[in-house]
């Protein structure tokens, strides 16, 4: 991608923005003005349709890529190893590969912000890592694009994220992978694959294109954990929105969410019980066999 203007800074190495260390721009118009005045760019590099189009032009790419019909092509073979292995389906229904979804401009603004002003401990500063800006910050996120698929089991969640994580690492595609196990206080729990994908875009007046990567988030969980997830969701929006205080009221008796995030916990030891009783069940009928 062609360089972009970036960020002027003063001699002190300060930016030429004038909101002190206590005057954090808030989430909405005072953000996007902050973003207004650090951007040396182009300022149409800031509109919602820019992005917009970048992200219809990422989804293009993975969803034509090589890898991800390569994994349409090996998930009914992935789902007979796992039944061969375990005596139990892998999905609930016949495998397919599920709908790709965009992260929305808002989340995604909301993502950059929390970057840049909410979680910067070098405010008024650049964070560590740098400023989230356009000429970067596709490169940066991870779930502008993303997609879920949904297992019977635990172990079987294990299972298609190693698969998916091993199918893009191997040649012919040797893709720069990473696999992540989310177990999170809210109650989610899954895996997560990460892969990364290259992508064209069309530059500014349409003079010439840009060549830009960005992190295609696979989740893959179980029924239940995405029963949970919908549940503890809309609680977390609601928190994120609201810019709440980041500790769960997980001891107040009237909280519906602490309801939720107890159920999410809940289920998980569920699950890991069911995992490990059936563990057992399976070495039990292997014994008996081995004994005929």
């Amino acid at each position: 991608m062609a360089a972009m203007p970036r960020l002027r800074q003063g001699s002190n190495g300060q930016t030429n923005d004038t909101a002190s260390a206590d005057d954090r721009p808030t989430l909405g118009q005072p953000y996007l003005d902050w973003l207004e005045r650090t951007w040396q760019g182009d300022m149409r590099e800031l509109r919602e349709g820019r992005y917009l189009h970048q992200q219809a032009d990422l989804r293009q790419a993975f969803e034509t890529s090589a890898y991800w019909h390569e994994v349409s092509a090996r998930l009914q073979r992935w789902a007979d190893s796992y039944r061969k292995k375990t005596k139990a389906p892998l999905f609930q229904g016949v495998p397919t590969l599920p709908s790709l979804l965009n992260k929305s401009w808002q989340s995604f603004l909301d993502r950059s912000w929390r970057e840049n002003v909410d979680g910067n401990q070098n405010w008024d500063r650049e964070p560590k890592n740098g400023w989230w800006l356009p000429d970067n910050w596709f490169e940066r996120a991870w779930d502008i694009v993303r997609a879920r698929f949904v297992v019977r089991d635990l172990d079987g969640a294990r299972e298609l994220a190693e698969q998916l994580r091993d199918c893009a690492e191997r040649r012919p595609f040797k893709l720069e992978t990473k696999l992540d196990e989310e177990a999170k206080p809210n109650g989610y729990y899954g895996y997560h694959v990460y892969v990364r994908q290259p992508f064209a875009v069309a530059a500014l007046d349409y003079d010439g294109e840009q060549s830009r990567w960005s992190q295609i988030e696979i989740q893959v969980m179980t029924q239940m954990a995405e029963v949970i997830s919908e549940l503890t969701h809309p609680y977390y929006e609601q928190r994120r929105v609201s810019g709440a205080p980041g500790a769960l009221p997980l001891l107040d008796p009237t909280s519906e969410e602490a309801d939720a995030v107890g159920l999410g916990q809940q289920s998980r030891e569920l699950e890991r019980k069911v995992l490990q009783l059936r563990m057992k069940i399976h070495e039990l009928r292997a014994r008996g066999s081995r004994a005929t």
